[in-house]
C-alpha cells in the first residue's frame, strides 16, 4: 500500500481524540508557551508528572517509536510504560536517538506507515 492509500485511510482511524472541527488549543489552557517557559515547567514538574497508572485505560492502539541511545526519553522507561498500555506496541531504532524520524527516516517511516495501514478501517 502507498503513502496516498494509508493517507487516505488514516482519515477513518479512531483515534480517541477531538474531531479537526474541535479547538485543538483549548486543550492547553494553562500549559506555558515557549522554549523557556516549557523548560522551567519540565524541570518543576516532570520529575513527579507519571501517567503510568492511567495507561491501562487506554483503549485505542498506540505505537511508541523511540530511539536506543535517547538520552531524553531511555528505551528502558518506553518499555515500562507501554507494557502498561494493552494495545501498545514498542518499536525501538536501533541506530537512533532521541530523534528516530531524522535518524532513520526511512525506517520510521515504514514502521509508522504500517501500522497507520493496519489500524484503518
Amino acid at each position: 500500500m502507498d503513502a496516498r492509500a494509508v493517507s487516505a485511510g488514516a482519515e477513518n482511524v479512531d483515534t480517541g481524540c477531538p474531531s479537526a472541527e474541535a479547538d485543538r488549543w483549548a486543550a492547553w489552557d494553562g500549559v506555558p508557551r515557549g522554549a523557556g517557559a516549557y523548560i522551567d515547567w519540565m524541570v518543576t514538574h516532570a520529575p513527579t508528572w507519571n501517567l503510568v497508572p492511567t495507561l491501562a485505560e487506554i483503549t485505542v492502539p498506540v505505537l511508541a517509536l523511540c530511539g536506543r541511545y535517547d538520552y531524553l526519553c531511555p528505551v528502558e522507561l518506553w518499555e515500562d510504560a507501554i507494557d502498561a498500555v494493552p494495545t501498545g506496541r514498542l518499536v525501538v531504532f536501533e541506530d537512533s536517538g532521541h530523534n528516530p524520524q531524522l535518524e532513520q527516516q526511512a525506517e520510521f517511516d515504514d514502521e509508522l506507515l504500517a501500522f497507520l495501514s493496519e489500524h484503518a478501517r
